[in-house]
């Protein structure tokens, strides 16, 4: 993306030179950072929503949006809500970048398409967007969530200070890919009544289904890896087995429970981890399409019967397809192995977050559009109508009571579905959305939800914040240049191993000695001082 932006930079600005101060985040009820800005008005912390909107406003905004806004149902209700009328601009991803490149932006965009903050940084400094620093005294939603949610604080907001872009945060039970799906009809047909508990469990009942199911069933694999790019670290089968065999949950860079910042793919959990899949792999029933699938095909090999065990993703299939006539798919436990024998389940939830939406200097009215933004930022305790029946989640699942009800409740929260009965649906791409809603509704979606809630994340653990926090200019650069090689050698690397192209015993030192000399431990020894930092 720095390719992207340097053409732009060159015609618009000369970098400024930043100052090497770390970053304060504003807390309800303190004054926000303002990154320079000179701005110290305190943070609204008493706002009630409902007093606030919708607001008085006769301006129309033209915002860039990703997707079809005309056919989301929230669109009309936002604007009813807020009082906000927004013209969508449903732009490509090409003609968003030729936008910015031009540097004539509309009002606002409602979701960014892939730009970093480093980039979006360079556009604020380019004078293109606000420093929402500067408006946090009129954003009391935002900031409150900044408090609450410090991984999306640390995401958005630079080293100075300052931040450019609002984040999006995914974090619901649905949002969950780390998981493993097992049609029960098959593991029982194979002699599996009960499910495995380890990885080696695991692959016994996948050699066990592919003997029973292999010759009845024309390309029948037991085992379907849905997980592209396939290799690239932190993806879902990292997250999905790495867990298993040892105390990191991240294959990246990451720390270990002695404050220690390691690449989680240079240690030895990584070494039992590749090497497990590497036999996996071997053993014929895993379908070796899946290498390199982005899970389109193997969505269609579940619907045909064609295979038993997934990771990553389940869909395409409905009770016509059991012989039950019900859902017979179970979702796993966090399983365990030979070399850890501790149940424990990485959130990706934390993972998926961007920074995304942001507003122009020459927006029309800076101010109601901020109030616009900050509106998606508020919660059920402080809805934005005096109904209750709307706030942020809205963006998701609309109007609570007339487009998603609620149908049952747990101590992790709200199960919603239409009023028809079907899932929840997804309206808007949400800025928030807690780990207290999802579908309940009778779906291989609402069995992912389940299995979230009612297993997984009793077990879950956040990933340490390590490479987040924010950085210096020139550290940022360095890590972020020299990752882009290591990952890329790790892609291959891990491809290699579990094929079989490379073998682990003998080619695994080789292997490290590499990442050494690409600057693995030199990134270790900049990230270090850091992640202590945050956490004194």
């Amino acid at each position: 993306m720095k390719k992207v932006f340097a053409m732009l930079l060159v015609v618009v600005m000369v970098l400024s030179v930043l100052v090497g101060c770390g970053p304060t985040v504003p807390q309800q009820g303190s004054t926000p950072s303002t990154g320079g800005s000179g701005n110290d008005k305190p943070v609204v912390t008493d706002q009630v929503n409902s007093d606030v909107y919708p607001l008085d406003s006769d301006t129309v905004f033209d915002v860039i949006f990703y997707g079809d806004a005309s056919e989301a149902k929230v669109a009309p209700l936002f604007e009813r809500v807020t009082g906000v009328e927004i013209n969508y601009l449903e732009y490509t991803e090409e003609q968003y970048q030729m936008v910015t490149m031009g540097g004539s932006l509309p009002d606002a965009c409602y979701r960014n398409y892939g730009y970093d903050k480093a980039a979006l940084y360079e556009m604020g400094n380019a004078g293109l967007i606000i420093d929402f620093t500067d408006y946090l005294h009129i954003m009391p939603n935002f900031a409150a969530f900044l408090e609450r949610y410090p991984v999306a604080r640390f995401a958005c907001t630079n080293e100075d200070g300052s931040i450019y872009c609002l984040p999006t945060m995914f974090q619901t039970a649905g949002s969950q890919s780390n998981m493993i799906y097992v049609r029960a009809d098959m593991a029982r047909e194979a002699g599996w009544d009960t499910m495995p508990t380890t990885v080696e469990e695991l692959m016994q009942m996948s050699l066990d289904i592919q003997k029973t199911f292999g010759p009845k069933v024309e390309d029948f694999y037991a085992v379907s890896w849905t997980s592209g790019p396939y290799m690239e670290p932190g993806n879902v089968m990292d997250m999905t087995l790495f867990p298993a065999f040892g105390e990191l949950v991240d294959t990246a860079f990451t720390a270990n429970s002695k404050g220690e910042v390691v690449l989680g793919a240079a240690t030895e959990q990584y070494k039992n981890y590749v090497q497990y899949l590497s036999d996996w792999y071997k053993s014929g029933t895993v379908w070796k399409e899946a290498y390199a699938d982005d899970g389109t095909m193997a969505k269609a090999k579940v619907s045909a019967g064609e295979t038993a065990i997934c990771l990553g993703v389940i869909s395409g299939i409905t009770k016509e397809h059991f012989a039950s006539g019900e859902f017979e798919i179970l979702v796993l436990d966090p399983l365990t192995s030979s070399v850890w024998d501790t149940k424990h389940f990485s959130k990706s939830l934390d993972g998926n977050i961007t920074c995304n939406s942001w507003i122009s200097s020459k927006c029309k009215d800076i101010e109601t559009m901020c109030r616009w933004f900050d509106a998606f930022f508020s919660t059920e305790d402080n809805p934005l109508n005096k109904e209750g029946t709307v706030w942020g989640v809205s963006a998701w699942l609309g109007e609570i009571g007339v487009d998603t009800v609620v149908v049952e409740e747990t101590e992790h929260g709200k199960g919603y579905e239409q009023p028809n009965g079907s899932p929840a649906g997804a309206y808007f791409y949400q800025f928030m959305g807690a780990t207290d809603f999802y579908s309940a509704a009778d779906s291989t979606f609402g069995i992912k939800c389940a299995a979230m809630i009612n297993q997984l994340l009793p077990l879950s653990e956040e990933k340490p914040l390590v490479t987040e926090l924010p950085k210096s200019e020139e550290d940022q650069e360095e890590y972020d240049n020299t990752w882009l090689d290591m990952k890329k050698y790790i892609n291959e690397s891990t491809a290699k191993f579990v094929t079989g192209q490379w073998d682990v015993a003998t080619m695994w030192d080789s292997y490290i000695n590499n990442l050494k000399s690409m600057g693995m431990e030199d990134i270790q020894e900049l990230l270090q001082p850091y992640y202590d930092d945050f956490n004194k």
